[in-house]
């Protein structure tokens, strides 16, 4: 039963507790992926507000070397693929730097297609005239990177959390729940047995306390019931005693009175037989009398 109980109750909890933390875990998840995507998106945005104003002075004097400069300044986050810069007066002459393979840096001088995960366009202006557009292209390569380590990381203080909570909830069920009704098994089976002597220890004052409680308080009726049965029948078996012994004390009398009348009627008899001897006897001599008397 110990086992059956305890099996019951650690699954249940097992399967509640990883509900919660899976729930809080997806929302961790959810939170720290949003994060993550708000930091890169904030610093594509204060990127290509910088350049637009560290470029305007190098493209208002065609200084290409100081925008080339600024460029590779702001690669130096890992997290920029590429930036793309595009005069809008005169001839069209684009500055870009993008990742190779090994994610180092490239200058290159004529515009490709891009694919990135974020993107950002700011206007470059001097004077309020336009001199051209700044693109930012912002990789989720290291997102993705830093995502999958708060992964790993969510999932190790998940597996511990869940270790730990399961740990302690099964120690203290054990001690709340597990015991007591251990210790009311054990005693409700030497109850069953015939032994009404066996203490029951109450260990607390809650439900299970209450049934230790209840289940003391039959003991006790069953014991005082049993004791009140068992004078009953030593009190019917004395009165059969005293009811066999008066039954064997009439039975003597009888047998003894029947034996009295008995003898009585003998002699009853016997005097009888006498009289009528005696009464023949008188006739025989009254006829001889009378025999006599006329003779």
């Amino acid at each position: 039963m110990r086992l059956l109980l305890s099996l019951k109750i650690n699954g249940i909890i097992i399967i509640v507790v990883t509900v919660i933390l899976l729930g809080f875990g997806g929302y961790k998840i959810s939170q720290t992926w949003q994060k993550l995507n708000q930091e890169l998106d904030t610093t594509s945005t204060a990127i290509a507000e910088r350049l637009s104003l560290a470029l305007a002075g190098p493209m208002w004097s065609f200084d290409d070397d100081d925008v080339w400069t600024f460029m590779h300044g702001e690669m130096q986050n890992d997290n920029v693929l590429a930036i793309e810069v595009k005069r809008s007066t005169g001839d069209v002459t684009t500055f870009m730097t993008t990742r190779n393979d090994d994610w180092q840096i490239e200058k290159i001088t004529e515009s490709k297609p891009i694919e990135g995960f974020i993107q950002k366009e700011q206007d470059i202006s001097k004077d309020n005239e336009d001199l051209g557009i700044v693109t930012v292209y912002m990789s989720d390569r290291f997102i993705t990177k830093a995502y999958r380590t708060e992964l790993q990381l969510l999932l190790i203080q998940t597996v511990l959390l869940l270790a730990f909570i399961v740990l302690t909830l099964f120690v203290l069920i054990e001690q709340i729940i597990i015991k007591p009704v251990k210790n009311l098994t054990q005693v409700s089976s030497i109850i069953a047995q015939g032994n009404l002597d066996e203490e029951i220890t109450i260990y607390s004052s809650d439900e299970i306390g209450m049934l230790a409680g209840s289940f003391d308080t039959m003991r006790h009726a069953i014991k005082q019931q049993i004791v009140v049965l068992n004078d009953e029948i030593h009190e019917r078996k004395r009165a059969e005693t005293e009811v066999r012994e008066l039954n064997e004390h009439l039975e003597e009398r009888v047998e003894q009175r029947t034996k009295e009348l008995h003898e009585k009627n003998e002699l009853l008899e016997h005097q009888a037989e006498v009289l009528q001897t005696q009464q023949a006897k008188l006739e025989e001599y009254t006829v001889e009398i009378v025999d006599c008397g006329i003779g």
